[in-house]
């Protein structure tokens, strides 16, 4: 027999509507008929961007309002917005201009995230190597798209720094955590 925590987990519906290779502008795009005139409405939405703006040259302000627009369009249509910091890539300590850039714009959005009490995830911390790249079994060949590993290291970077915190939050009193 499972535990309750076993059950409540297993009722989670997530949807993936992320899109490979698209800038936050493109999320801009698409979050009313991807998220808002979803049926049925989510509870959470967890934003996830910037790796390919960064990657294009976007300025890391714009990149930043961008995302800064996401979680407001998410929470003045109800729904609880989830953040998270831009995960690294495998040539993240070979390239210091990017990694510069990243880590400016990650400490923006952890101080947004904190002062507007958006629960986040960190992702780049998550998913670093000891050498301050993406892990090597997280990435395919090219060093920039998830694995099925990656993937699954992501989801639980994202379940124990925000999901599981927003459920305690709920079902304290079960000590369940």
């Amino acid at each position: 027999m499972g535990t309750l925590q076993d059950e409540l987990i297993s009722n989670l519906l997530f949807i993936n509507k992320g899109i490979p290779g698209e800038l936050t502008r493109n999320l801009l795009g698409r979050i009313y008929v991807d998220m808002v005139q979803y049926k049925p409405k989510p509870d959470y939405s967890i934003i996830i961007g910037g790796t390919n703006d960064l990657g294009w040259g976007l300025s890391i302000q714009k990149i930043f309002l961008n995302i800064k627009e996401l979680h407001s369009i998410s929470r003045k249509n109800e729904i609880l917005s989830i953040g998270s910091t831009i995960p690294p890539i495998r040539a993240e300590s070979s390239s210091i201009a990017y990694n510069k850039k990243k880590l400016q714009l990650n400490k923006m959005l952890i101080d947004y995230f904190s002062e507007n009490q958006i629960p986040y995830a960190d992702l780049y911390r998550g998913m670093l190597d000891e050498q301050g790249n993406l892990h090597k079994s997280y990435a395919y060949a090219d060093g920039l798209h998830f694995s099925e590993e990656g993937y699954q290291r992501m989801g639980t970077v994202l379940f124990e720094d925000a999901v599981k915190p927003l459920i305690r939050r709920h079902y304290d009193e079960f000590e369940i955590f």
